[in-house]
């Protein structure tokens, strides 16, 4: 890094990233874009900025498998991101819907596997099957409710073809069902 650099805001960094800035706090807050926390702001450097951009260039030309998990409940977030980025794919989670389309539309992530609830405040996941099945049509997509009985099984079927699976989801059972829609992803 340049001595003296000067740090940039969350709207520095998000212009500087073309992303929105809601998506530059999430992944600062993640730890998934380097940043440091003066007081209650995010401040970044132009330099690990594009550190990160260059080496999220080389990690996607590995074909490193991207799934976006959607759901309220951040336990179930961390669970499966947890899991998930153990078996070496990357991950994005949304808590709200609005998140998944801030994501979709604001960002140039490729997403190979999407894993939805469907009962979401505000923007329900009904809504967002049909915005993401518009715009990602061959992207295989994995219900995880714990609601398998609900009428919004039968509304989401209408939209596209989905594996269910019933929360709680046991670990084992998460890594089959996204393995055999999406493959495995052994690092290097």
């Amino acid at each position: 890094m340049k001595e003296n650099e000067p740090y940039l805001d969350v709207d520095e960094a998000a212009a500087y990233l073309h992303l929105h800035s809601e998506t530059v706090r999430r992944m600062a807050r993640e730890r998934s874009l380097p940043a440091v926390k003066i007081g209650r702001s995010w401040r970044f450097k132009v330099s690990a900025l594009d550190k990160f951009t260059q080496k999220n260039d080389t990690v996607e030309k590995k074909d490193v498998k991207t799934i976006m998990c959607v759901d309220d409940d951040p336990d179930i977030l961390d669970f499966n991101k947890a899991i998930l980025m153990n078996a070496g794919f990357n991950v994005v989670c949304c808590e709200s819907g609005k998140d998944v389309l801030r994501t979709m539309f604001d960002t140039d992530i490729n997403i190979d596997l999407l894993i939805l609830d469907l009962k979401l405040p505000a923007v329900n996941g009904k809504d967002i099957l049909k915005q993401f099945h518009r715009i990602e049509p061959t992207v295989p997509v994995i219900i995880l409710t714990a609601y398998p009985d609900s009428e919004l099984i039968g509304v989401a079927l209408k939209i596209t073809p989905f594996t269910l699976l019933s929360k709680p989801c046991q670990k084992e059972q998460l890594l089959q069902t996204v393995t055999s829609l999406i493959g495995n992803f052994s690092p290097e």
